[in-house]
């Protein structure tokens, strides 16, 4: 099964942060959906976790997330440092890729 997902996602192990591998684990438990004809879920927490580069337990905390948020008729962002608790809903969004690249070298070059 993990193979499949890696096949899809590409490598577990890219050179990623941890917040990065969060937010990709958080999409995959938020894009998993579950059908009436499905004895249990289609990845199993072990192979999600694989591919997230992330624990098994933080793949079962995404799940009961996700539970409570569809509960509360939620939609998750995709980002799970501002999906993890109600209180974060309010965070601004922060920067990912180039653009925090980008901020880290101007404020590097003008340190140097």
């Amino acid at each position: 099964m993990a193979e499949t997902l890696n096949s899809l996602f590409g490598s577990a192990h890219l050179e990623w942060t941890p917040e990065e591998r969060k937010d990709a684990a958080w999409r995959l438990v938020c894009l998993h959906q579950s059908t009436p004809e499905m004895h249990g879920p289609l990845f199993t927490i072990a192979s999600l976790a694989n591919v997230g580069g992330v624990s098994a337990e933080t793949i079962s905390i995404m799940r009961r997330r996700k539970k409570s948020l569809k509960a509360e008729d939620q939609k998750p962002s995709g980002i799970w440092a501002r999906d993890i608790s109600d209180s974060a809903a309010a965070m601004p969004p922060r920067a990912t890729g180039e653009a925090l690249k980008d901020a880290l070298r101007a404020a590097l070059t003008g340190l140097v």
